[in-house]
């Protein structure tokens, strides 16, 4: 599949991102910069108060944004719960020291019972955000999830994406995919990088960064026209394989709104 053209009746039916670019960047104060975060490596291992302290050094070190890893759930080692609260600690301690708002982008992929009942915990310790694995929990879940109207604005992690994007004589591209979490509501997206060791050129990535955040799509060879008759742009995330030598370059190809 490598395009879906939405007919205005169809995105009318849909909610759309609760925050958007305009309404993120409310939320943290940052308003004329693109977003510096990082995720805490490595991926799983650490117990949930190293897991925190290490959210804590880079918090403290500059980053607006800690993300937990895709593959890091609820696991023996780091409760999801203790994580949550330790985690939550360490932010506000950061944000005390530096006097800069800080996010954290804590996941709940998990099946759909115990996910609302972890963005339940989430809203109620007063996080702004939560993180799921759009790929893995389905279609049907994040729409589900979206209409619960919790108020965390929701981070889309597309782990396991390439399954499904990266055979071109099968599947569906990953432009296509992100029209689709524009229109079910999430608020960021991981695209790609456009440089580094991710898979995607420029052009591509660039062009769903386009589909997330225009309001007005025109057609192209391998694209329909889209009108997004209103709908919120989704702040696009650039990660994987990134460090500061590339930064320049993907603001270049990407813009500030990262």
């Amino acid at each position: 599949v490598v395009d879906i053209r939405f007919p205005a009746e169809m995105i009318k039916k849909y909610p759309g991102p609760n925050y958007g670019v305009p309404g993120v960047r409310e939320m943290t104060g940052v308003r004329d910069r693109p977003f510096l975060g990082t995720i805490i490596k490595p991926k799983i291992g650490l117990p949930a108060k190293m897991h925190a302290e290490v959210a804590y050094e880079a918090w403290v070190g500059g980053v607006d944004i800690v993300k937990d890893d895709e593959n890091l759930a609820s696991q023996d080692f780091n409760r999801f719960e203790e994580r949550l609260y330790l985690t939550l600690e360490k932010k506000d301690l950061a944000e005390e020291e530096t006097g800069e708002k800080k996010i954290y982008l804590v996941n709940i992929t998990s099946p759909y019972r115990d996910m609302i009942r972890r963005a339940e915990l989430v809203q109620d310790a007063g996080n702004e955000f939560v993180m799921i694995d759009v790929v893995i929990v389905g279609f049907a879940s994040l729409q589900s999830y979206r209409e619960e109207r919790f108020k965390m604005a929701i981070h889309a992690h597309r782990a396991m994406h390439a399954a499904i994007t990266r055979n071109p004589r099968h599947g569906i591209n990953m432009r296509t995919l992100a029209k689709i979490y524009r229109l079910l509501g999430v608020d960021n997206l991981h695209i790609g990088t456009a440089v580094g060791k991710m898979e995607g050129s420029a052009a591509e990535i660039t062009s769903i960064r386009e589909e997330i955040q225009m309001d007005s799509v025109p057609a192209s060879d391998d694209r329909f026209p889209q009108n997004w008759e209103g709908t919120k742009s989704v702040l696009a995330v650039a990660s994987g394989g990134l460090h500061p030598w590339h930064v320049s370059a993907v603001v270049d190809i990407l813009g500030k709104d990262i």
